[in-house]
């Protein structure tokens, strides 16, 4: 079925995903793994490993690292505060598990670099072309 049918949402809520607890789970997690994304960013950028992929927070890097964590924190920080205020509309508590996943991929990119970088690998898969630096 779509993906704005019936069977998607009787399945999210079966398996617990738009519970209050499931987004306060995920909240947590987004902004933990920011503050995680943010300092491994920037220990990669500034030894050279890596460019920053995003480019209006490589923007804030140029401005310095402190203007770099402190936008990131600040802009994801605020997206998660709107969801939060929002919690007891389901959409908001959907909002937010897209974000999950995306910086689950994000962490699964550091550890890519950190692989490299530390000879675990020679050369892995990465999203966007980040690593493609480092060959």
């Amino acid at each position: 079925m779509g993906l704005g049918g019936a069977p998607l949402e009787a399945h999210m809520k079966s398996a617990g995903l738009t519970s209050m607890a499931s987004f306060e789970r995920a909240l947590g997690l987004v902004l933990v793994l920011n503050l995680l994304d943010a300092a491994l960013t920037s220990i990669w950028v500034s030894a050279g490993i890596v460019p920053e992929g995003n480019p209006m927070m490589a923007w804030a890097m140029e401005l310095g690292f402190g203007a770099f964590v402190l936008s990131k924190v600040a802009l994801v920080g605020l997206g998660g505060l709107v969801l939060y205020r929002l919690r007891e509309v389901r959409m908001a508590r959907v909002a937010i598990l897209p974000a999950a996943v995306l910086y689950a991929f994000v962490m699964g990119n550091h550890v890519g670099i950190g692989a490299q970088v530390l000879g675990i690998v020679e050369r892995g898969l990465t999203l966007g072309s980040q690593l493609g630096a480092l060959s």
